[in-house]
């Protein structure tokens, strides 16, 4: 299931938004059920949805000041909306979770993007504004070739949280084996893979995201963390069970903090 949530602002982060859509997730699950929010945020365990965000319309991108907490402010990209939109989109194989999430981003009109006195462009708060939310059209899945595009990086890492690219030798082997792992934890059967991953660039590229997490800052006292990911066009041969949660869930490492989610471009 795939909601998608359009909102107004003036001024919202290029690159550091990550940690505050979260924040939203959180909100608006709290509204309907606090015993959900628990369940999937006590402990770190994998995620059963990803997201992402497009700032769409007139906008110019600037450098602001941006307060991330009450030590630490940096310099910055914002977007500048003159006539335009914040378009979150959330996915999950979870329908209930994605119920909870949709009645809960109903109830509210606004939301602060900060905290407190946190998250501020220019010493400005960034409220979002709600238009509209929409439960998007569902897919179903045949055959077992897919050609993809992602909405955001692919992040594959080893065990020291190296990044593994699509050009590396053994990028299909770990994402086959991270996504068995996560979906095996995930499915009520408790089965994984129903057969390995082949994915095959078409127009492929490594990109570096520049993110901020509240524990990151808090541990290392740097303002930022970067993980690089494959972006771009793939075909991915998978068992349609499979590309079903692939698509839902994402697909990859850290798809709970908005990475791995895919477009289909043909094939279903």
């Amino acid at each position: 299931m795939r909601i998608k949530a359009t909102f107004t602002t003036t001024c919202f982060p290029v690159n550091l938004y990550r940690h505050r859509i979260i924040s939203l997730i959180k909100h608006v699950l709290d509204r309907t059920s606090k015993e959900v929010t628990a369940q999937w945020y006590k402990d770190k365990k994998p995620k059963p949805f990803t997201f992402s965000v497009r700032v769409i319309g007139e906008k110019e991108i600037q450098n602001a000041s941006i307060r991330l907490d009450e030590n630490t402010v940096v310099q910055d990209k914002v977007y500048r909306i003159h006539r335009g939109y914040v378009v979150l989109i959330i996915s999950s194989i979870d329908a209930t979770l994605m119920l909870d999430i949709a009645s809960g981003l109903q109830e509210i009109d606004t939301f602060n993007f900060g905290a407190s006195s946190y998250m501020l462009i220019n010493d400005e708060p960034v409220i979002l504004t709600k238009e509209r939310i929409d439960i998007l059209p569902s897919i179903r899945f045949a055959g077992n070739m897919f050609k993809v595009r992602t909405l955001s990086p692919i992040i594959v890492e080893d065990k020291a949280d190296k990044p593994i690219l699509f050009n590396d030798e053994n990028f299909k082997e770990e994402l086959s084996a991270i996504m068995d792992k996560k979906l095996s934890s995930l499915r009520e059967d408790g089965k994984g893979l129903r057969s390995k991953i082949n994915i095959v660039p078409v127009n492929a590229e490594a990109r570096t995201v520049k993110y901020t997490i509240n524990g990151f800052r808090k541990k290392t006292n740097k303002p930022f963390l970067y993980k690089t990911g494959s972006y771009g066009t793939f075909i991915i041969q998978a068992h349609p069970l499979d590309m079903n949660d692939i698509y839902y869930m994402g697909l990859g490492n850290r798809t709970g903090q908005g990475f791995g989610m895919l477009d289909i471009v043909e094939g279903v």
